[in-house]
Formats: structure tokens, sequence, C-alpha cells
């Protein structure tokens, strides 16, 4: 087997891969594809003893199948987190952002366009952690409050109204995007990434075309208007897709598909 994407052992801290994303992402899919391509006719004997390719999002599929990986042997298989109990809250009226403070994340983008009238919680590190620091703080509605620790993340999350997952390049499928669908809370995303495709089939949150003003005022009424509906259909995304057991019946069928 080739798994096509390597999980992320720290949300915030020492994370390996890419830094920024100063180019646009359609430059860096296709130096990317033309790598792959290379790698793949350097080392042709090797990969043609793998029996199938794993991909853990659509999109990361689509473009990996634009190489030289024969269609027929990709197959999708998500990464999986360990059930949330989903118990909907009365929400505190205020909006999240949680992630690696990079320009990859869109996060600096998000905080010079977002609403006076609203208020954006910030948690997370990078190298980027300086700047905005200085940026948010003459910004009366933007809060930057650090690191978080994991399992105090998962009680804090559907107290927020929402979450914004802006990120600007393509991602596997990033794991509060997993959370956030697990414990019923809204997500506001961009087109272009993983995440668009669970997003636009369920139903279960809001996609901007950029990051301006307009749009996240436009993602915003949305969800607080639909707030409820996109509750629910954001828990049915999670248990048709990322539960463990939806993980291991996908592997067990990859098995049986190629009798090992």
């Amino acid at each position: 087997f080739f798994f096509s994407s390597r999980r992320r052992h720290t949300r915030f801290r020492n994370v390996t891969g890419v830094q920024t994303c100063a180019l646009p992402i359609c430059s860096l899919v296709q130096s990317l594809i033309h790598f792959l391509r290379s790698l793949f006719k350097a080392d042709k004997v090797k990969l043609n003893k793998l029996l199938t390719y794993v991909s853990i999002s659509p999109l990361q599929k689509d473009y990996f199948r634009k190489t030289s990986v024969e269609i027929n042997r990709m197959e999708l298989i998500p990464n999986f987190i360990d059930d949330i109990e989903f118990s909907p809250q009365n929400h505190n009226g205020k909006w999240l952002f949680v992630g690696r403070i990079d320009r990859s994340k869109g996060i600096l983008q998000l905080i010079a366009n977002f609403p006076h009238d609203k208020h954006l919680d910030i948690y997370g590190s990078g190298p980027l952690q300086e700047q905005l620091i200085r940026e948010v703080k003459s910004m009366n509605n933007i809060n930057y409050l650090g690191y978080l620790d994991n399992e105090v993340l998962k009680e804090l999350l559907p107290k927020y109204q929402g979450i914004f997952i802006p990120s600007l390049w393509i991602e596997g499928l990033p794991t509060i995007f997993l959370e956030s669908l697990a414990l019923g809370v809204p997500v506001i995303s961009i087109q272009g990434n993983s995440m668009e495709y669970y997003i636009s089939k369920y139903d279960c949150g809001y996609l901007l075309k950029r990051l301006t003003l307009d749009e996240i005022y436009e993602g915003i009424s949305v969800i607080e208007n639909r707030r409820k509906e996109f509750q629910e259909k954001g828990r049915c995304d999670y248990e048709e897709n990322f539960t463990e057991t939806r993980w291991i019946e996908s592997v067990s069928e990859l098995f049986e598909k190629i009798n090992l």
C-alpha cells in the first residue's frame, strides 16, 4: 500500500511539511504533479508492485490521478477520529479559528477582512504568531488566545457560533474539521481545499469564494440563520465518513478486494 498523505501528530507546534504558501495554489499543485510524475517514472518498477494507492480526500485523489497513478488503483479512505458526544449547546455568539498561524491557513486574510461587529477568538501557534499578535492588538473584536490543549478544545468548540477553517492549501482533512463535524459545530471554509467536497455534499457549512469582507459577512449570516440545520448535517457527515467503525469497514473492504 501507498498512503498518499502522512497524518500530523501535533496540532500547532513543530509541524512538518509546508510552512508557507506564497505561490498560488495552482502553481504549487502543478509543481507537485510534475515532481510526482518524475518520481513515479524514476521508480516505476517499485511502484508497479503496489496493489493500491489510498487517498484521504476526494480532492487529493483527483490530484494524484493526474500523475501516472491509474484511477482504478486509487481508493478513498479518509482519516477517522474517536467519537465525541454530540450535545448541541447554546452558543456564546462568538466565532472561532483553531490552527497553525501561517499564511497557508488563511488567518491573515481572515483577520484583515473580519467584520467589526462580530467577535473572533483565535487559538494556535506558528511562524506568523508575532505578526498576528501585533495586528490584532488594536482590534477590539478579535482575541488571540495562544495554544489550546486538545481536550479543552473539545469542551469549548460547541460553545461557539461556528468555526472558520479557511485553508488556502489543499490540505488532507484537518483534524479540527472532523472534530467540528462530530460536535455539530458549523464550518466556514473556502473553495479549493479538501473540505469543499464534504461541505458541498452534506450542506454542513458555508464555502467562501474569497476571503473578503462581503463573503465573510454572507457566510456568517447563512450560518446564523440555519445553525441548527448545519449542526445536524455536520454530525451526519461525521457518522457516515469519519468514525473508527467506518474506517475499519473501508480498510476491510479494500483487503477483500485485493485478496489480502
